[in-house]
């Protein structure tokens, strides 16, 4: 019953402090999508380096248009549940660009394969069929329909209740890396040789 105890718990938790970041994700996978689908098909030349400038580009724009909704989303769920908005606390004075990018990148693939495994555990114990075949075992009326939605539920609402937890990681993981690179960056600049010939 391990699972359904974590749904319970889960989808408050997502609902509190993770819907601005999935209405983020799902406005950039949107915006993603319908960009890929475009570039298939109006652009004409489809050489390698021109696919990959537009897709960067598509990327950069979707993330930084979702990334504004998301902050919309996210005072209005503050003020909904009455949540301190650390939001300007965590805006840094001379960003740069490409580091608060591929910060962005990180985060996005280290979440979204952290969601797939999440989501292939729901798949695993939905497959296993494990609710419908104890409920159908008790024989009492739609018990075993029941469990089919169960197991469908386990199946889909898995990777929602693992959501908050995969994006701390993924933040983690993305703050990591803008922070080892800035530190790299800093170190490259304040220690460079120059040779007089």
């Amino acid at each position: 019953m391990g699972p359904i105890f974590d749904i319970i718990e889960g989808l408050p938790k997502f609902f509190k402090h993770s819907l601005d970041d999935a209405a983020e994700d799902v406005i950039k996978f949107a915006m993603l999508y319908c960009a890929s689908k475009f570039h298939a098909t109006f652009v004409i030349t489809q050489s390698t380096s021109i696919t990959c400038l537009a897709h960067t580009t598509y990327y950069v724009i979707a993330n930084n248009v979702s990334d504004y909704i998301a902050d919309k989303i996210d005072a209005w769920k503050n003020s909904w549940y009455g949540l301190e908005d650390f939001s300007n606390n965590n805006q840094m004075e001379n960003k740069n660009f490409i580091i608060e990018e591929l910060e962005d990148v990180v985060e996005d693939v280290s979440k979204f394969a952290l969601l797939y495994g999440s989501y292939k555990v729901g798949v695993l114990i939905a497959d296993s069929h494990v609710f419908e075949t104890f409920l159908a075992s008790i024989n009492l009326p739609y018990a075993q329909n029941i469990g089919k939605i169960t197991d469908l539920a386990i199946k889909y609402i898995t990777p929602l209740t693992e959501y908050t937890r995969c994006n701390e990681y993924s933040d983690e993981m993305g703050d990591y890396i803008q922070n080892s690179v800035k530190s790299l960056t800093n170190f490259s600049h304040n220690n460079a040789i120059f040779i007089e010939i």
